[in-house]
């Protein structure tokens, strides 16, 4: 397999992993957590968005390592292919790098700090703790967009 395929094989996985991503999230603020705000009574539906989360950590997960594996390979690759890539290019790749870890940073946070104040927060608080974990997601996908555009961006320097 010669260094170009290789890069190729990264560069499709990557735009895949990440459109996925993106997907899900665009997905979860339009119809799901939009529904639920808006919804006479979101207290109803928690539960069924409860059970629709169920495993989601999970795959999100595993989403992020392909996308930390296959965005290292294709970053690679790229520079074997490439000696002395453009200064704009590395100015692109840190740009999606901290892109990536402001995504991640901010899923840890909706995960492990967000979903719990969800799951065990009073009544009360629940419009609160909503809007935090719409504000969450949407950092999320405006992130992964970012990146997809620096990758298209990237793909011409």
């Amino acid at each position: 397999m010669t260094s170009t395929t290789l890069m190729r094989i990264f560069a499709v996985s990557q735009a895949v992993m990440l459109s996925a991503w993106f997907g899900i999230m665009m997905y979860s603020i339009i119809f799901v957590q939009r529904f639920q705000l808006r919804s006479a009574d979101p207290d109803a539906v928690e539960d069924i968005f409860q059970q629709i989360a169920h495993g989601a950590r999970k795959m999100a997960l595993q989403t992020i390592a392909v996308i930390a594996v296959t965005g290292t390979g294709l970053a690679v690759t790229r520079v074997l292919i490439t000696p002395g890539p453009s200064a704009e290019w590395i100015v692109l790749m840190c740009a999606k790098l901290v892109l990536f870890l402001l995504a991640c940073a901010t899923f840890v946070y909706q995960s492990w700090w967000v979903w719990p104040k969800r799951i065990f927060a009073p009544p009360d608080e629940m419009p609160r703790v909503r809007r935090e974990f719409l504000a969450a997601a949407v950092v999320i996908a405006v992130s992964l967009g970012s990146m997809i555009a620096v990758d298209v961006l990237a793909a011409s320097v």
